[in-house]
């Protein structure tokens, strides 16, 4: 599980900010931004926001700061991570042993009759599925649609994908939006990957219990929300896709794609 929750993070990491190619900011090619408190040392992924909304391309990260005795201090500091994971120090080197004096050559054995080629065998029986294998993906990659204003439920925006698991199956999910607004730009909202029995109109169930998110913000540019989830739905089939709750009374109108990935594993 471990192994494939960091191959996710760089996954949707690479997709943070829809518009841009999937090879890394200028200058940080195979990188993602983080940001690190500089109190705490804890990281965060830095947030995207786009420094020019009349071209919708020009994402760049930043990390929190704030005003104290007149001066803008950072209280964050944004650090380049590579995706391949950060490497750990080279071991040291043990000693090298003597060279061994070297052997005699032995006398060349008479040539053997070559055998008989034997019957193919049966095909073995297939083993069972390794740890947190997995069985399926499925993209999602489509527009946003508006989720509806002062909304007490979840609800899907973009496309959805459909997958079937067993009772010991788990439902991994990695995706991101870019968000924004018009005037009057603030926006307050709840987010995340959700899940729901196939071919019902029962409300979306977010992957687990913890709401992202819901703090008034201000939308003004674009800017990227990622998610990241696991959830053990039991046996069925699942319709998934990405979740917002707009628990303001203004719409999110200027926004644009989700992009992500669903997984079934074991």
């Amino acid at each position: 599980m471990k192994k494939i929750l960091l191959l996710l993070l760089a996954m949707v990491m690479l997709i943070a900010v829809p518009c841009l190619a999937f090879d890394g900011y200028q200058g940080h090619e195979g990188q993602i931004p983080f940001c690190q408190n500089n109190k705490t040392g804890a990281l965060r992924f830095a947030p995207m926001k786009d420094v020019d909304s009349t071209i919708n391309i020009n994402y760049e990260p930043y990390c929190n700061t704030r005003f104290v005795y007149g001066t803008i201090t950072p209280t964050e500091t944004l650090i380049w991570i590579s995706i391949q994971g950060i490497q750990g120090p080279q071991g040291l080197q043990g000693p090298q042993g003597e060279k061994g004096d070297k052997g005699d050559q032995g006398i060349q054995g008479i040539e053997g009759i070559q055998g008989i080629k034997g019957d193919k065998g049966d095909q073995g029986v297939q083993g069972p599925p390794g740890q947190d294998s997995i069985i399926s993906v499925a993209l999602l990659d489509g527009t946003i649609v508006n989720p509806p204003v002062n909304a007490t439920q979840y609800g899907f925006v973009g496309n959805t994908v459909t997958v079937n698991t067993t009772a010991s199956q788990k439902i991994l999910g990695a995706a991101n939006v870019g968000l924004g607004t018009t005037a009057p730009y603030w926006a307050a909202f709840h987010y995340g990957l959700c899940y729901r029995e196939s071919g019902t109109a029962n409300a979306p169930q977010k992957f687990g219990s913890n709401d992202a998110g819901g703090n008034v913000i201000d939308l003004t540019g674009r800017q990227s929300f990622a998610a990241i989830g696991v959830v053990s739905p039991g046996a069925g089939t699942w319709e998934v896709g990405y979740c917002i709750k707009n628990i303001y009374p203004y719409f999110l109108n200027d926004s644009d794609y989700v992009n992500g990935w669903v997984f079934v594993i074991n």
